[in-house]
């Protein structure tokens, strides 16, 4: 519970640093809602189970990266089991 919750800070803090926010914008013909800020920051986050990822070596964690990077995901929040073999592979990442 607790090393869940220390990824998902960790990548929220990697998140904050990012010099390229992702902006959304409403799609024309979509009704103005005046309780929103259209031009706000908001971040995409990708959950991503730590269980598919047994055969993972550091290269695939950095090609999945940088394939999600290019796709402007902003940050990883890892969902660990209670595999032994997990811990290893978030260390990868």
């Amino acid at each position: 519970m607790y090393l869940h919750l220390a990824i998902l800070l960790t990548l929220l803090s990697f998140v904050s640093s990012l010099t390229l926010p992702l902006r959304f914008r409403r799609a024309p013909g979509d009704a103005q809602n005046t309780t929103s800020t259209s031009n706000s920051t908001k971040y995409v986050i990708a959950h991503h189970m730590v269980g598919n990822t047994f055969p993972y070596t550091p290269q695939d964690w950095l090609d999945d990266i940088t394939l999600a990077h290019s796709k402007s995901i902003d940050a990883f929040a890892l969902n660990m089991g209670i595999d032994e073999w997990q811990p290893a592979r978030v260390n990868d990442a």
